[in-house]
C-alpha cells in the first residue's frame, strides 16, 4: 500500500513538473532569454517582472500582440500553443 501511495506521489510530481520545465525550454527555444532574464531587467525587462505585469490579464492578446511585432518586439518564434504555454507558465512565476 505505501509503495503505491509513494508511486502516485511521485507520478504527479513528475506530471507536474513536467509544463513547468517545457515552458522554460519554450523561452531559450523561442529565443526569448537573448533579451530577457528570469530575475534581472537585459534588454527586456525579467520574466518575473513580466508575469506580474500580466498576470490575470488576457494572454490571448498579448500573444497576438507579440506575432504581430508590436513596440518593436520580435515574432516570437514558436507556435501559437507554444506561445501560450510559454505566456502561461511566465505570468505563474
Amino acid at each position: 500500500m505505501k509503495s503505491m501511495i509513494v508511486a502516485g506521489v511521485v507520478a504527479f510530481g513528475v506530471l507536474a513538473a513536467g509544463p513547468a520545465l517545457a515552458s522554460d525550454k519554450l523561452w531559450k527555444d523561442g529565443g526569448c532569454l537573448k533579451c530577457h532574464d528570469m530575475d534581472k531587467k537585459k534588454k527586456g525587462e525579467s520574466v518575473k517582472t513580466l508575469g506580474a505585469k500580466f498576470k490575470g490579464k488576457d494572454l490571448d492578446k498579448l500573444a497576438a500582440d507579440l506575432k504581430a511585432e508590436k513596440d518593436d518586439h520580435p515574432k516570437p518564434k514558436m507556435s501559437d500553443a507554444d506561445l501560450k504555454a510559454a505566456l502561461t507558465w511566465m505570468v505563474a512565476q
